[in-house]
């Protein structure tokens, strides 16, 4: 279902505010957002509210976006069996400090090590994919700079605010 605003009426030496389409996501059902297909995808997270994770493509390259989620579910593990893709960059929650017990809500550069080790066997990631960790906030416990040297030995990328990205 998709619903569509109005856009706020024109005044003397205004632009019209363009308002977005809103979209009720259903995890598995692909739908386009201009130039985008989007596939979500069911995160381990508070399953009162359906938090989604998103597969994103355009223009030949994806981007798996793993946020606000603890370890994949069975049922996208599936999902990434019966419909073999390649990730180009992939993104992923990193909110908890290193050993901690992974929480069904979020992960730690261990647990996200684990997911990519599982992405490699499904064939969904090589070494040319660009993985970042993100969503850091004070729990992890140590500086930037020591992230970054943890994710640097597991052959990730620690994302920072402002950051610019280019997939190749």
């Amino acid at each position: 279902m998709t619903h569509r605003a109005r856009s706020a009426p024109e005044k003397p030496g205004m632009r019209p505010i363009c308002v977005p389409e809103i979209h009720f996501a259903e995890p598995f059902v692909t739908f386009s957002c201009g130039k985008f297909l989007v596939t979500p995808l069911p995160a381990r997270h508070d399953r009162s509210v359906g938090t989604l994770n998103f597969l994103i493509t355009a223009e030949e390259r994806t981007v798996l976006w793993l946020h606000d989620t603890g370890p994949l579910l069975d049922k996208t593990v599936d999902y990434f069996q019966t419909k073999p893709c390649h990730f180009d960059f992939v993104s992923m929650d990193c909110a908890l400090p290193c050993g901690v017990p992974v929480s069904n809500e979020h992960m730690d550069i261990l647990h996200c090590k684990k997911t990519v080790d599982l992405l490699r066997k499904l064939s969904c990631v090589n070494d040319k994919t660009a993985v970042y960790l993100s969503h850091i906030g004070h729990l992890v416990g140590c500086t930037h700079e020591e992230l970054s040297e943890q994710a640097r030995q597991l052959g990730f990328h620690v994302a920072y605010d402002g950051a610019v990205i280019t997939i190749e």
